[in-house]
């Protein structure tokens, strides 16, 4: 991957990162219905809720290892929100 697709991933990430804090804040609302409390919930809950805070942790690590010339830790980085899409599209949908 070249310099110019880490930025724009760096920078989506950022807006997607902005744009997501008011999901997570609502995702608490998940467990309001009484018998809610399953398994599949807790792991959308989780990923619902941590994705912001992935989303700058991405950011700041990748831009950190690109600084130092880690390259592959780099790509690494820039690869974390996609597994929290991941594992909660697996969560919401199985």
């Amino acid at each position: 991957m070249n310099s110019m697709l880490y930025i724009t991933f760096n920078i989506l990430f950022i807006l997607i990162g902005i744009v997501s804090v008011f999901p997570s804040m609502m995702s608490v609302m998940l467990f309001d219905a009484p018998g809610s409390k399953t398994w599949k919930n807790i792991i959308l809950f989780l990923t619902i809720f941590s994705f912001p805070m992935v989303c700058f942790l991405s950011v700041v690590c990748s831009l950190i290892c690109f600084e130092f010339f880690h390259i592959e830790k780099a790509q690494y980085f820039v690869l974390m929100p996609f597994m929290n899409i991941v594992v909660g599209f697996f969560a919401f949908f199985l």
